[in-house]
């Protein structure tokens, strides 16, 4: 009976699946290994032609002998990680060919991989990589079997990786500058020695966590500035009210039309800022989700837009018919454009276009979607103003002289609600506010 052993890594406990008869060769897993979340128990089975056993592909290794017994050691990645395995007993002596040593075997799902992934020899050569890697480092699969120490010692990563396989440990190290023909790529590392004199990286793009970074910190000061807005005027609200009772009182016992027109004009300027704190609290209540499609809601803008548009001004559609239907209110997702909207009007533009396209492998807030409905406004209008792009979601921030400054930030709380997010690109003539929503898998 051939043995698979495979030490742990990680913390989920996994059941040991049971003994398996596999061509004539009996497999008995003892153990197992992985790298990063395992999602699934899971079986590798040291050789290329024997069928893949709970969901993991076979891949081979090397045969040799130790012992005196033949031996053969495998890497392969999987689902939830990396797995190294290592057989030693019978074989079946209609084995087909190794591979070359130069690269693994690659399983079709490796593709989907998010996680760039490297795994080198002793001497720093390629052994396989994934096309994440390959569009991460800009290297193509011809690496494979090129040593890469040069790299390695110009990064930094060459001492994290002799350090890794000398204590037999993992390592991390962020912000690491990779550079290759002249192009410049900043990394987070996770280096991993595995048995076999083999190294694992595990590569990120460093912008990305950086990025997240920055939208939760922009996130944090806008929700916190929204509270503050909110509270403000919720304190405004009573004594206002007060206000106008008391001028309308004025008014109405007051003979002389010169002072009643003075309580009149109390009594209206109090209409203003009772609007305005209205404004500041919409919307409080918490969105009523149901199962719809976004063109709802932008239809609905798109009516009240073209009403809206001056003379010589087009509001045009461009919809992708095939999005799926989302969860949603509708009612306060047709607010968040309308914001949106009517800042592409008043911006002097003579052509708004309300755009719907889905997006694919969108990231925000530190989470990857693999599906997203994207809603655009654009316009050819001034453009936002350099100075106001960091702060331009923040209450009571506005380009316009007669603007509130609410719109944006009432629009951005409504799609956190939805847990989207919104951004944008602008320069004079071309913008265009982009409304994320996610679709559940």
């Amino acid at each position: 009976m051939a043995t698979i052993s495979l030490s742990r890594l990680g913390t989920n406990r996994m059941r040991s699946p049971a003994i398996n008869d596999i061509k004539g060769v009996r497999v008995k897993v003892m153990n197992y290994s992985c790298i990063g979340e395992a999602h699934q128990a899971a079986l590798l089975v040291p050789e290329p032609s024997l069928p893949a056993v709970f969901g993991v592909r076979p891949c081979a290794g090397v045969p040799r002998v130790a012992d005196g017994k033949p031996e053969i050691r495998v890497v392969s990645t999987w689902p939830g990680g990396m797995i190294e395995a290592r057989a030693r007993g019978r074989f079946n002596p209609r084995m087909s060919e190794p591979p070359s040593e130069s690269r693994f075997p690659q399983p079709d799902w490796v593709e989907h991989l998010q996680t760039a992934i490297l795994l080198l020899d002793a001497e720093d050569r390629v052994r396989f990589l994934n096309p994440a890697a390959e569009d991460l480092l800009g290297v193509t699969a011809s690496h494979a079997g090129v040593a890469l120490s040069r790299e390695l010692r110009a990064s930094g990563l060459g001492e994290l990786v002799a350090r890794a396989s000398r204590e037999q440990r993992a390592l991390s190290a962020q912000d690491i500058e990779w550079q290759d023909a002249g192009r410049v790529q900043w990394l987070d590392v996770q280096v991993t020695a595995l048995p076999g004199d083999l190294t694992l990286l595990e590569l990120h793009d460093a912008g990305l966590r950086r990025r997240a970074q920055e939208d939760r910190l922009r996130h944090d000061r806008q929700a916190l500035s929204r509270r503050v807005v909110r509270q403000l005027a919720h304190e405004i609200r009573n004594p206002l009210a007060g206000l106008r009772g008391a001028a309308q009182l004025l008014g109405r016992d007051e003979p002389d039309p010169g002072r009643r027109e003075l309580t009149d004009i109390i009594c209206v300027e109090a209409d203003r800022l009772h609007a305005l704190v209205d404004e500041m609290l919409a919307p409080a209540g918490p969105a009523r989700m149901v199962h719809e499609n976004v063109h709802q809601p932008v239809d609905r803008l798109h009516a009240l837009l073209s009403g809206e548009a001056g003379e010589g001004v087009s509001v045009e559609r461009d919809y992708d018919p095939s999005l799926p239907e989302l969860e949603l209110d509708a009612n306060q997702l047709f607010q968040a454009l309308l914001n949106l909207g009517r800042n592409a009007l008043q911006s002097g533009a003579d052509r708004v276009v309300l755009r719907t396209r889905s997006a694919r492998r969108v990231t925000w807030d530190g989470n990857l979607h693999r599906l997203a409905v994207a809603v655009e406004i654009a316009d050819n209008g001034r453009g936002v103003p350099p100075e106001l792009a960091e702060s331009l979601f923040f209450p009571l921030v506005t380009g316009r002289d007669e603007g509130s400054g609410l719109g944006l930030a009432i629009a951005q709380e409504i799609v956190d609600r939805h847990g989207g997010r919104i951004e944008f690109e602008s320069e004079p003539g071309d913008t265009v506010f982009r409304l994320l929503l996610p679709v559940p898998e």
